[in-house]
């Protein structure tokens, strides 16, 4: 009888809401008209194994805050390292460095601080329980339910992650003087092979990063086809909720962009010349 299906679909699934074995129950005793122990076992291990995973939802936004807050900690007590420095007499491969690092760790700061912000509010989404918990897995869960805040906060993490390693790695070459600046002429063979390593390190370090990252995105090709979903959810997010607060952020991030790159890899110097 339908008792004993339902005692079978509980022992056999593991799913406890009767809402689910509800919609098994239905689709056997519709689909196979039968109670036969070997029917409802075909049928039953056919069917995709859902579970409650609520509770890893909540999980993973808040273990993302504690390394997120790190990075953004750090980024911004070394943001301001080099903001008084001299660019008289630098050379254009200097110049470059410092717009370069002050941008990796301005994004770097404002990413990860970005991940923890949203990270907090998205636990606090999954607290308020108005979603559907059922899932085959706990990342099915997450991309169905919180889709945006999802993406946005790994993404988030993730570039802030790299800003700060390329943030990193020009503090490296800066205070060092790896690029040949003052006081290296003595020793400029040995400063310009130290350079070359700490550049060849942070360039491996990351491509091995980004290789194992792009393994792990499963709903995306690689990081930069994940970029372009997340200002994707962004507009639709702004559409779809008449939301002009998230347009207009979306506006001066682009224009944000737009002066960084423009900063970077312009070809005037705001102070002295060229060498």
């Amino acid at each position: 009888g339908e008792n004993e299906i339902d005692i079978y679909i509980q022992k056999r699934t593991m799913i406890p809401p009767r809402a689910a074995v509800r919609v098994a129950r239905n689709l056997i005793l519709t689909k196979a008209r039968s109670t036969s122990p070997a029917l409802l076992t075909a049928a039953v291990t056919q069917a995709p194994l859902l579970r409650d995973y609520s509770k890893l939802a909540s999980a993973y936004f808040t273990g993302v805050r504690v390394p997120a807050s790190l990075i953004a900690g750090s980024s911004l007590g070394i943001l301001f390292r080099f903001v008084n420095e001299d660019l008289n007499n630098k050379s254009r491969l200097e110049i470059f460095c410092w717009q370069l690092y002050h941008v990796a760790m301005i994004m770097s700061f404002f990413l990860s601080l970005s991940a923890t912000i949203l990270a907090t509010a998205s636990s606090v989404t999954v607290l308020h329980g108005k979603f559907n918990p059922m899932a085959e897995t706990a990342y099915m869960l997450l991309k169905r339910e919180f889709e945006y805040e999802f993406v946005v906060t790994r993404w988030s993490f993730l570039m802030g992650l790299l800003s700060f390693t390329v943030g990193v790695c020009d503090c490296g070459l800066m205070e060092f003087g790896l690029l040949g600046g003052e006081g290296a002429d003595k020793h400029r063979n040995s400063w310009k092979s130290i350079g070359r390593v700490l550049i060849c390190a942070t360039l491996g370090i990351v491509c091995h990063w980004l290789s194992y990252l792009n393994s792990t995105l499963y709903c995306y090709g690689n990081l930069f086809v994940m970029t372009g979903d997340v200002l994707r959810l962004m507009v639709m997010r702004g559409l779809e909720r008449r939301n002009p607060m998230q347009i207009l952020s979306l506006g001066f991030l682009v224009a944000a962009a737009f002066q960084a790159i423009r900063g970077v890899v312009g070809t005037k110097k705001q102070h002295g010349t060229y060498h």
